[in-house]
């Protein structure tokens, strides 16, 4: 039998691609999943473990699957569904599909945008995280995006997203 995290590592390795999104996504979740390519697993096999994982409200999985159905990688794009995948998984409590699902949310993919929501998902991640999530907070500061428009603020934000090393 192989475990979840197992079957997540081998369908990661299947799906590794040049794209920085992906390759993100693969960090966050199975880091050694870029390091330990498995060329004989096609994509296919790839998606179809993550379906596998997501059967079992695996949220690292569903988040990865977001990310691919979002984007169209190796299947046809399908926005409704990358939303569905991020919302479980952001519902789950796996913090990176929060930020994703916020994005969702304020692009309106497979959804109807909602800047609002967005925006206090972003303020609740910065505030439980600190500068990794000011980028975002900042973004929507600066345009008036689900809050009042605040470039002062927006700069400050800015400034501190600067300080991290998390790619803004």
């Amino acid at each position: 039998i192989i475990s979840i995290p197992s079957i997540t590592h081998l369908a990661g390795s299947a799906l590794v691609v040049g794209s920085s999104n992906i390759s993100t996504s693969l960090d966050r979740v199975y880091p050694q999943a870029r390091t330990s390519l498995l060329g004989s697993v096609s994509q296919g096999v790839g998606i179809s473990l993550l379906e596998y994982n997501e059967g079992r409200r695996h949220y690292p999985s569903m988040h990865l699957l977001s990310k691919i159905y979002g984007a169209g990688f190796y299947t046809d794009k399908r926005p409704e569904r990358a939303f569905q995948l991020s919302k479980l998984a952001e519902q789950g409590g796996y913090q990176p599909a929060s930020s994703e699902y916020a994005y969702f949310r304020v692009v309106g993919l497979g959804t109807e945008p909602d800047p609002e929501e967005a925006s206090s998902i972003y303020h609740e991640l910065f505030d439980e995280h600190g500068d990794e999530y000011a980028h975002q907070v900042a973004w929507m500061q600066l345009r008036g995006i689900g809050v009042d428009r605040n470039p002062e603020l927006a700069i400050r934000n800015f400034e501190a997203a600067l300080k991290t090393k998390v790619p803004v």
